[in-house]
């Protein structure tokens, strides 16, 4: 991450995007901060902004829970449940990298975002569905497969989409960042409300919760107006 920012930080042509610059003495920093902050107020950004919490916290409860679905689900020794990992982790990188140089080509060929999010998160959901109905290793390999595609698909269409769905172009970096609150928040939660629904309902509960959060994700992203 430190190199890529460096590289990033020299090759990448620098902008000033304040439009008027600091007067020295003039103003308070902190107050002109406040000041600025502010909550969008548009349907369209949050009906994006739930829609992809709600996809994204239905990945996190399978992805963030793995260990314990590979050793007790499937009742393997640590040493099995290792070399699993390391599998599924090598097909989930190919796929993922693969599917999201796709996704975006065929996405902004089309130019259209909804639809295709709407196949690549039922892929996830195509695969999460495999978990429930079989406890054979090789289906749990034919999910990493599914929700590799199905990751690195939705990451590179719902970037597009939430450039696009931006209310405000005086406030992009603002904006964003509150979208990106969507993958810390449910990295947080996921953990702690997978394990929860682990030991109260079962893994075949929280698998079944995974894909119908995802789906919701897909109904809410319907309505949005401003993306196609």
């Amino acid at each position: 991450m430190i190199i890529i920012s460096i590289v990033i930080v020299i090759v990448l042509p620098g902008a000033d995007m304040r439009k008027k610059k600091a007067v020295e003495g003039q103003g308070d920093i902190g107050e002109e901060a406040k000041s600025k902050f502010r909550i969008p107020r548009d349907r369209d950004f949050w009906l994006a902004y739930f829609g992809r919490f709600s996809i994204v916290l239905g990945i996190m409860l399978i992805l963030q829970t793995a260990t314990q679905i590979l050793r007790y689900h499937y009742g393997l020794t640590v040493a099995q449940a290792a070399g699993v990992g390391a599998i599924a982790g090598l097909l989930m990188a190919g796929a993922g990298a693969v599917s999201s140089l796709l996704a975006g080509f065929i996405s902004d060929k089309i130019g259209k975002r909804k639809p295709l999010i709407a196949v690549t998160v039922g892929l996830f959901i195509i695969g999460t569905l495999l978990l429930i109905f079989s406890k054979n290793i090789t289906m749990y390999y034919a999910y990493t497969v599914f929700a590799a595609l199905s990751y690195g698909s939705f990451q590179a269409i719902d970037q597009a989409l939430m450039v696009e769905v931006l209310p405000d172009k005086e406030h992009v970096a603002q904006d964003m960042g509150m979208l990106g609150t969507t993958n810390t928040l449910t990295g947080v939660v996921a953990g702690g409300l997978g394990a929860l629904l682990i030991a109260v309902l079962g893994y075949e509960t929280m698998f079944l919760l995974a894909a119908v959060l995802a789906f919701v994700g897909i109904l809410i992203f319907i309505p949005i107006r401003r993306v196609k």
